[in-house]
């Protein structure tokens, strides 16, 4: 039967940085392509916006998936048993591997248990958990300026990160289904995001 392991998390984290990176490159050749230059000017700008948008969908994961792999990779459980099913991890108590400021903290993380778990890995909230990492971590994290500072308006790579989810996969440009506010689809601030992921993950065997 086919399971997951925490190693398939940073796997799947390189294997959408890579397809990110391919259509981020793929912008750049738009205009060798013949039935790209048949279009009108609106609908180019449509083909480009939904590029950049499935990047940016995309880089989410890679974050979730970067998450994910460094909290479990933490986890005693998997130090022991690096082909455990990670849908096996019911509810797994983690204050032993916290930092000594939050050993009296009760913490949980689970697959399953949603409601009754402060960490819940299998939904799409990587600012959430990584809060975890924070405190599993927090001479690691600390270094990372946006994700250990609040949302800032003013800082477009900091409302990126912050205001991502799981809906953008359902957006088109000009559609009613618009959960990410005034965020901009152009080619230098999704680039700009897929270098600060990309650094995340850079630093991965350090995490």
């Amino acid at each position: 039967m086919a399971y997951m392991i925490y190693e398939d998390y940073r796997k799947s984290a390189l294997k959408h940085l890579k397809t990110c990176e391919y259509m981020i490159g793929s912008l750049e050749n738009l205009s060798n392509i013949e039935n790209y230059k048949k279009i009108g000017n609106k609908e180019k700008e449509k083909y480009e916006n939904n590029i950049l948008r499935e990047t940016y969908y995309l880089l989410g994961y890679v974050l979730e998936g970067i998450v994910n792999y460094c909290i479990l990779k933490k986890l005693p459980s998997f130090q022991s048993d690096n082909d455990k099913n990670v849908y096996g991890l019911d509810e797994q108590i983690v204050s032993s591997i916290l930092s000594q400021d939050y050993q009296a903290i009760n913490t949980n993380i689970s697959f399953s248990k949603k409601d009754t778990s402060m960490f819940y890995l299998g939904k799409h909230e990587y600012t959430k958990n990584i809060q975890l990492l924070k405190m599993i971590s927090p001479q690691k994290f600390q270094l990372i300026d946006i994700i250990n500072s609040d949302r800032d308006p003013n800082d477009y790579i900091s409302v990126m990160y912050y205001d991502w989810n799981v809906y953008v996969r359902y957006q088109t440009k000009g559609s009613k289904c618009n959960f990410d506010g005034n965020l901009s689809y152009d080619k230098e601030k999704i680039t700009k995001f897929f270098d600060f992921v990309n650094n995340i993950f850079s630093k991965l065997p350090t995490l």
